[in-house]
């Protein structure tokens, strides 16, 4: 079989209000609008922070409730085969200790039924070695943003070196410029995303994919290529 060289732009950092609190469009408008900027991929990355409430630590304790965190990603997949846009499951993971948020890709959607409930409470070292037994790759999301901490690089696969989110932008609070030479200097994987919370985010930015990747597995094999020493911002 001829293989599939055609490059599909991809979003690797999106809520949908449905899950994460902090967002404020539902996952069907967000989809459009990524349409509308010519995007043929998203990856949703709802927040992932068990109990209640966006922050409020707690165990998903039903496999009902651990399902329901799926609901963004539904959504938006339902609403991307209107048009022929790939939609990929992923979270944005935060610790109970500390503010810091991760980014993992390469999950299937049964492997969310099967997460540990009190994983909140891992250190990060145990945490990335649960995603790496799992083949799952795990970034540092807006690791040089103000209020929060680098993480130690070991216990990173690498870190987002490009956080498009235009409100940040204007206000100059991820610091890229940061995150680029300290995922150099660490030799660390990179990736890019906009952190879209509503449609008006979206285009801050975009990795180009071979559409034969656009899986779960294929895209760890995508992203394993893109180290930091041989990128720009523009990944």
């Amino acid at each position: 079989m001829e293989r599939n060289n055609a490059l599909i732009k991809l979003e690797a950092h999106l809520h949908t209000a449905e899950v994460s609190t902090c967002a404020k469009d539902k996952a069907a408008d967000i989809v459009a609008a990524c349409h509308e900027k010519e995007y043929g991929a998203i990856v949703v990355t709802d927040h992932y922070i068990p109990g209640k409430d966006h922050g409020l630590p707690g165990e998903f304790k039903t496999l009902e409730e651990r399902r329901r965190f799926l609901t963004g990603y539904h959504n938006a997949k339902k609403a991307a085969k209107a048009y022929g846009m790939v939609v990929l499951p992923g979270m944005e993971f935060r610790l109970e200790r500390g503010m810091e948020d991760f980014l993992v890709y390469g999950m299937e959607e049964q492997d969310f039924d099967e997460l540990p409930g009190d994983m909140y409470r891992y250190s990060l070292k145990e945490f990335h070695a649960y995603c790496s037994e799992h083949g799952w790759l795990v970034y540092q999301a807006h690791p040089f943003r103000e209020g929060l901490t680098v993480q130690d690089p070991t216990c990173l696969d690498g870190i987002e070196v490009y956080n498009g989110n235009p409100n940040n932008l204007r206000k100059d609070t991820n610091h890229n410029d940061l995150a680029v030479s300290f995922a150099r200097k660490h030799d660390l994987l990179a990736v890019v995303g906009t952190d879209v919370h509503r449609t008006g985010d979206v285009g801050g930015s975009c990795l180009y994919v071979p559409e034969d990747l656009l899986t779960p597995r294929g895209l760890v094999k995508y992203l394993k290529t893109r180290r930091a020493r041989d990128c720009t911002m523009s990944i």
